[in-house]
């Protein structure tokens, strides 16, 4: 193994044991890893960074290192058009790409041709993290691991001072760097695509204020953020909260704890907004048409996707788990 190799392995260690320190002593950080075979186990911990020049042989933490995490729960068109986006990051300074995904839904193996680190998350790391109630409440309505393993993971690794986290059914009609380098100066804790604060009619005008703990008539705040960039510092505020008993939706929790703190927040620029709302779903197909170049279009799912998240949506509310 060469020189340059061993120092990027050592990087890629130094993000994932930060992660691993907010994991309960009986939970594993790989669980399920142990009978797989030996080049997964290789490929899951000790990808290396395919770094352009600037990078070389520098790993330590650097002044307004920024991570770009796509959050993917399935293989599918979308996710395949995010992840050739996402590599192509590779070559930004002081831009390190990364994938989260949800080991409960597939096999680390089918991410192992890409050349980008990745990072297991799970709803069973997670529970096990969090109290029941701010998992319940955090997670939102599919109860999906996805922010409560976002937040544990920023406020526990040591590298970066800023994260991107794009879901996976948020689909960008051009290249990522640019939304990134739009964005490469703005020192505020959490940029969203849409922001609401102090708003009339509290708390009957949305139906999740109820489990939101830090929610007042005179002090509330509610972002919409399938794709957001959020501030180690406002992170570890959300982490401390939720792992000390509090709780909330993170669309409340996370402007709602920015707003109560010395965080500053606001919009993702307005000229990078195509479509992004809650329902109804868009096409791929759709937005590809679409020839505004440069726009955030969510939520893009098929038939079956939405369908399937239906079912999720109505079982949880009967009480079923997943």
């Amino acid at each position: 193994m060469t020189r340059r190799c061993i120092i990027q392995n050592i990087y890629v260690l130094v993000c994932l044991i930060g992660y691993s320190r907010a994991i309960p002593a009986q939970v594993s950080l790989v669980p399920g890893l142990e009978n797989t075979n030996t080049s997964v186990k290789q490929k899951y911990l000790y990808q290396s960074y395919e770094d352009s020049t600037d990078y070389s042989g520098r790993v330590s933490k650097r002044e307004g290192e920024t991570a770009v995490v796509l959050v993917v729960h399935e293989l599918s068109p979308l996710i395949s058009d995010a992840i050739k986006k996402l590599e192509s990051l590779r070559d930004m300074a002081y831009v390190r790409p990364l994938i989260m995904y949800d080991e409960d839904r597939f096999d680390p193996e089918k991410l192992t041709k890409h050349s980008v680190p990745f990072i297991p998350m799970s709803r069973r790391v997670e529970t096990a993290r969090f109290p029941k109630i701010a998992f319940n409440t955090y997670s939102g309505i599919y109860q999906a691991p996805a922010k409560p393993a976002q937040v544990a993971w920023m406020a526990n690794q040591n590298i970066f001072d800023f994260a991107w986290f794009i879901e996976g059914d948020v689909y960008f009609s051009g290249e990522w760097f640019e939304f990134v380098h739009m964005h490469a100066n703005d020192r505020r804790d959490l940029l969203v695509p849409e922001l609401h604060q102090n708003e009339n009619g509290f708390p009957n005008n949305w139906l999740h204020w109820e489990s939101c703990d830090v929610a007042t008539v005179d002090n509330h705040s509610r972002a919409f953020i399938p794709v957001h960039r959020i501030s180690k510092k406002l992170a570890t505020t959300i982490f401390q909260h939720l792992i000390s008993g509090g709780h909330g939706h993170h669309e409340c929790l996370v402007p709602g704890l920015c707003q109560q703190t010395e965080c500053a927040m606001g919009l993702i620029a307005d000229e990078l907004l195509g479509v992004v709302r809650y329902r109804p779903s868009l096409s791929l197909k759709d937005c590809r048409r679409n020839d505004t170049h440069g726009k955030f279009y969510h939520p893009v799912k098929t038939q079956e996707q939405e369908k399937r998240a239906d079912h999720i949506s109505a079982e949880l509310e009967k009480g079923n788990n997943f």
